[in-house]
C-alpha cells in the first residue's frame, strides 16, 4: 500500500507518504496550508518518497474537526485527486489519530471548537465516561466539571488550558506520529466514495 496522508485541520499541518510498514517521506508545516499550497506540499513528500500520483494506492486525509475553509479544501483535494487516480480514501477524525498517539490508557482528547465550547472523548474507550466513538461537542464549563481522567491530549487555545491545568490534568504522554502512522493507516477502512468534512455540530 502507498498511501499519501495529509492534515491541514492541525494547528501543525502534516504529509506523508506510508508504504507497508515504512514512512516514506514526512512534511510539517507550522503554519496555514492555503489550498493553492496544499498540491506542492503533497509533491513534496512524493518526490521525498521517489513516487509520483500514479504509483498511490490510497489516500487519507483528516476531516475534522478544524476550521471550515481548511475542512472543506482537504476533503475536496483527497476527493478529485482519489477520483483522478481511481483509487480508495478514508477520512480521519483528530480524535482517533490522538488517541493513536496517546501513551495513556486513561486520558480524554479535547479540542477547542469555539471560546465556551469544546469537543471531548476518551482514547479508549474504557477510558472516562465520553461517547464513543462519536467526540461529545460540550460547553467549556460541562467538561472542565464532568471530566475524571488524570490527563488530556489534544489542540486547545490557550484559555482553554489554564481551565484544565486548574483542574489539575496533566497533559498526557505521546507517541510522534511517524511512530504510528504506518499502523494507524493500515487499519483505516478506505472506499471508492467521496468523503466529507467533520465540523460536529450537524453542519
Amino acid at each position: 500500500m502507498n498511501c499519501l496522508f495529509f492534515d491541514i485541520a492541525s494547528h501543525q499541518a502534516t504529509f506523508a507518504v506510508v508504504l507497508g510498514e515504512d514512512v516514506l517521506a514526512y512534511l510539517s508545516v507550522d503554519d496555514v496550508v492555503r489550498d493553492d499550497q496544499l498540491p506542492s506540499f503533497v509533491e513534496q513528500v512524493l518526490e521525498e518518497a521517489g513516487i509520483t500520483y500514479e504509483d498511490l494506492t490510497n489516500i487519507a486525509c483528516v476531516i475534522g474537526p478544524g476550521g471550515f475553509t481548511s475542512l472543506r479544501v482537504a476533503v475536496t483535494y483527497a476527493n478529485v485527486l482519489a477520483d483522478q487516480l481511481n483509487i480508495p480514501l478514508a477520512g480521519v477524525n483528530l480524535a482517533d489519530l490522538y488517541s493513536a498517539q496517546c501513551k495513556d490508557n486513561d486520558a480524554v482528547w479535547i479540542h477547542s471548537t469555539k471560546k465556551t465550547e469544546v469537543f471531548v472523548r476518551g482514547v479508549q474507550k474504557k477510558s472516562d465516561h465520553w461517547s464513543w466513538p462519536e467526540p461529545a461537542h460540550l460547553p467549556l464549563e460541562e467538561a472542565i466539571k464532568t471530566i475524571t481522567s488524570p490527563a488530556w491530549c489534544g489542540e486547545l487555545i490557550e484559555e482553554h488550558r489554564e481551565q484544565i491545568k486548574k483542574k489539575k490534568i496533566k497533559k498526557a504522554k505521546m507517541i510522534p506520529i511517524q511512530n504510528i502512522l504506518s499502523k494507524f493507516l493500515k487499519d483505516l477502512t478506505y472506499n471508492k466514495k467521496q468523503i466529507v468534512p467533520w465540523y460536529g455540530r450537524n453542519w
